[in-house]
């Protein structure tokens, strides 16, 4: 039989055919209904899929809490690998290149919607201005964040980079901080944690899966665990070295 894999929700509708559809995650259900059209497709390939994989035991119970109908015998699940673009790398250049060497540096990967709960970042860096904060990939800053960016002297902004350039940053900076409430998977940690970069993160969702014998785990994001945090980081660079 023709096997047709569908990675973004997509049905072969040919009698022959056996299909595989991959579920990433639950965002727009849990968080937002803003493409009907979209929420729609999603909902025919998952009914109508041969096969199901999702790419963490988090993605597949909210599977099954959206969808209790489906046979769980279909489900099967696969986690997500990191690019060998990822690796650990003694580079200074970027460091030099966006004048990085002030300071340590907290490092903030991907988009800053609402649940990515990004104003905890910007808190941090307030609390600790021992820290600079560096933000990697996502939508360009809005007006929001653009106040904020020009009054807040201890955040850089970088905007999308190569997979080098993230690669370097991973390996230089002082820890990730990803405070996300929610995610399929998390790629920012899984890649972080191949190049050796401690990472703090949200105790929730796939990221308490992915990271839970390598990330610090924080139930609650306020100053104190946030300190200690930053102090466990600490003793794992001086192990480190």
């Amino acid at each position: 039989p023709l096997v047709f894999h569908s990675s973004y929700y997509r049905i072969n509708l040919s009698k022959e055919a056996f299909n595989v559809v991959t579920v990433h995650d639950f965002i727009a259900e849990k968080f937002y209904y803003k493409n009907k059209l979209s929420h729609w497709m999603k909902k025919f390939a998952i009914n109508n899929a041969d096969r199901l994989i999702c790419i963490s035991e988090s993605t597949k119970k909210d599977l099954m809490h959206f969808f209790p109908h489906i046979n769980k015998n279909k489900i099967s699940v696969i986690y997500h690998g990191s690019s060998e673009d990822f690796h650990k790398t003694n580079s200074t250049k970027l460091i030099e290149k966006f004048n990085l060497n002030e300071k340590p540096y907290i490092l903030f990967v991907g988009q800053r919607n609402s649940y990515k709960n990004f104003n905890t970042c910007l808190k941090l860096i307030n609390r600790f201005p021992g820290y600079n904060l560096i933000t990697v990939g996502g939508s360009q800053l809005n007006r929001n964040e653009i106040k904020l960016y020009n009054n807040n002297k201890n955040w850089k902004h970088l905007g999308n980079v190569s997979e080098a350039t993230l690669n370097e940053l991973y390996n230089q900076a002082y820890c990730l901080f990803y405070p996300s409430s929610y995610e399929g998977f998390g790629m920012p940690l899984i890649d972080s944690m191949k190049v050796g970069c401690p990472a703090i993160v949200n105790n929730s969702s796939s990221l308490a899966e992915i990271g839970s014998n390598h990330a610090i785990l924080i139930d609650v994001m306020n100053d104190k665990d946030l300190f200690s945090s930053l102090d466990i980081v600490k003793e794992k660079r001086k192990d480190k070295n």
